[in-house]
């Protein structure tokens, strides 16, 4: 998902070009902080719903630029009009035709607020802009460079913490129609609606996605929100995606999306289902995946009728050994990786492993759930014995010579 240097550079290299071509419009946007409930978080949608945008059709080799304002869109194509009242047919996929944004000066304005952090302010200034384009969003980026603005705009409001807004000008949008490097910005709404608590809200926004061979581009996006949706809660509706993106072909990401499908499963109760997916499956252990394929056997011998937690500890060990830390799931197999120390009254190597989790990875939930699981030890009192007696061994005590105190 698009950092703001990101999307400052994506503005520097795509919306700029666009403001070259640009006119005055001769019904500039209100200034900030005059229009009416301005730093409200809403939805605005409504508001600029009779609203058309106007773009400029551009003809390099005439030097020409005519003013054409949307007149309907529908699933294949777009129809404008220009001044003189005539109409002009353009299929949303078509590249044969170049337009570009028509702004005011409130547009320079916006950009100064953004540059400087004042979100509230680019909002305001922003907002007229951008609501008329959402119709637009479907064009192709090389056609008419709208996406730069929504992008812009979008960033803002996340940054202004404004969910509410941003939840509703993104389902305004025609998702399934807009292209990747928007479909960036759409998932991180959603990820940060599930992020704050509003699942329900984040679900809405992922019915509305839809993936094909382009989208691959922006799969790990997708696979970072769906990690989110899986940690608060919603197994069923990451079951259902990771089985479709595990089934598409040229996705970066399929193994990964199969071994998740399968995890859901067994949080779902299937693990009969998981254990035939399993079974069928080969990750090198060069892959990265191939953690993630341990640590999802181990669940299996660890939740089993009869609980194997030396086996599980012998799986989730090989997952460490040959993963990476900066893997999503590693915090969890760490985690599991201690449950089974101490399940296995290993208590010290269990402490290590809830105590490494928190240093590497302090923001995870687990960090918090490992501390819990900590237990004390301390050392039974040695037995006396003489120094000539030959069964006296000095070495160190190992966790059999603990008492363990929750």
């Amino acid at each position: 998902m698009k950092s703001l240097k990101t999307v400052s550079l994506i503005i520097a290299s795509s919306v700029l070009a666009c403001f070259a071509f640009a006119q005055e419009a001769s019904n500039a946007a209100p200034a900030a902080g005059t229009e009416p409930d301005a730093n409200k978080d809403r939805s605005y949608v409504q508001d600029y719903a009779d609203k058309k945008p106007t773009i400029v059709m551009v003809d390099a080799s005439a030097g020409k630029e005519t003013p054409v304002t949307l007149v309907s869109a529908t699933e294949k194509e777009f129809k404008f009009k220009d001044s003189s009242g005539g109409e002009l047919t353009v299929p949303k996929k078509s590249k044969s035709f170049k337009f570009a944004v028509k702004t005011d000066s409130n547009w320079g304005r916006a950009r100064n607020a953004f540059a400087s952090g004042n979100w509230s302010e680019a909002i305001v200034y922003l907002r007229p802009m951008v609501y008329p384009l959402l119709q637009l969003t479907p064009f192709d980026e090389e056609a008419c460079k709208v996406h730069g603005f929504v992008d812009m705009y979008i960033s803002a409001l996340l940054s202004d913490n404004r969910l509410v807004e941003a939840k509703s000008l993104v389902l305004a949008m025609p998702i399934s129609e807009i292209p990747p490097s928007l479909l960036s910005s759409v998932i991180g709404v959603a990820d940060t609606l599930a992020k704050s608590g509003d699942v329900k809200g984040a679900l809405e926004i992922s019915e509305k996605l839809t993936f094909d061979a382009e989208s691959m581009s922006v799969i790990d996006d997708m696979m970072q929100f769906l990690a989110t949706l899986r940690k608060c809660g919603a197994t069923k509706e990451c079951a259902v995606w990771y089985t479709k993106l595990g089934n598409m072909e040229g996705n970066p990401a399929k193994s990964e999306c199969v071994l998740w499908m399968v995890y859901c499963d067994m949080q779902l109760g299937n693990k009969m289902s998981a254990e035939v997916y399993l079974s069928s499956m080969k990750v090198e252990r060069a892959e990265e995946a191939f953690s993630l394929l341990q640590m999802i056997k181990g669940m299996l011998k660890a939740t089993a009728e009869k609980p194997n937690f030396g086996e599980a500890l012998d799986l989730y060990a090989e997952g460490i050994v040959f993963g990476n830390l900066s893997s999503p799931w590693m915090p969890e197999l760490l985690f599991n990786a201690g449950i089974a120390y101490k399940k296995l009254s290993k208590f010290v190597a269990a402490n290590e492993i809830f105590l490494q989790i928190a240093a590497l990875y302090p923001d995870d939930p687990l960090a918090a759930r490992g501390m819990k699981e900590i237990v004390k030890v301390e050392k039974k009192p040695k037995k006396v014995v003489d120094e000539d007696d030959e069964d006296y061994d000095d070495e160190d005590y190992d966790d059999e010579d603990y008492d363990d105190e929750e």
